[in-house]
């Protein structure tokens, strides 16, 4: 386990501190569940999850040359909620071909771009909503929801 925070091998899980407990419970979620909900609840959390190969202190983090594509585009589509980019404008960003963005997308979050893009903008309404004191028909309009439904399907448990 050199070098590790945690580690999860089988019946056996070992964490090297308090905060190092929170990537692994993280990392089992997007295991055991999906990452898109290991994702939610960092968020929810305000906590950026770290691998089980990272490094404890920041001082021993070695510098990354580039960011990884799938973070790049996360930070692009963040950073454009309220007016959405299409697709070609996401590639033309970011400097890629637009079915390099949607390979990259399926192969880290197993859905589409456009997809992708409306979960982030509806949690940053979420998030407005719940975290923010804004009126339910102030938060529609930064995030561009023009009807109510675009917001409640994805969050109210369906009637059965």
């Amino acid at each position: 386990m050199h070098g590790q925070i945690y580690l999860i091998d089988g019946q056996r899980i070992t964490c090297a501190g308090g905060v190092a407990t929170l990537d692994m419970m993280l990392d089992l979620i997007g295991r055991l569940k999906t990452p898109a909900l290991a994702n939610e609840v960092a968020n929810a959390l305000v906590y950026a999850p770290r691998a089980a190969v990272a490094p404890q202190r920041l001082d021993d983090r070695p510098r990354p040359a580039k960011r990884a594509l799938s973070d790049r585009i996360v930070a692009l589509m963040e950073r454009n909620l309220d007016f959405p980019l299409s697709l070609e404008g996401i590639a033309e960003h970011l400097e890629v071909s637009h079915k390099t963005v949607l390979r990259e997308c399926r192969r880290s979050f197993e859905e589409t771009p456009m997809r992708l893009y409306l979960r982030i903008r509806l949690q940053a309404a979420r998030n407005m909503l719940f975290y923010e004191e804004f009126a339910s028909r102030t938060w529609r309009q930064p995030a561009a929801f023009p009807i109510r439904r675009c917001f409640r399907a994805p969050f109210m448990p369906s009637s059965a």
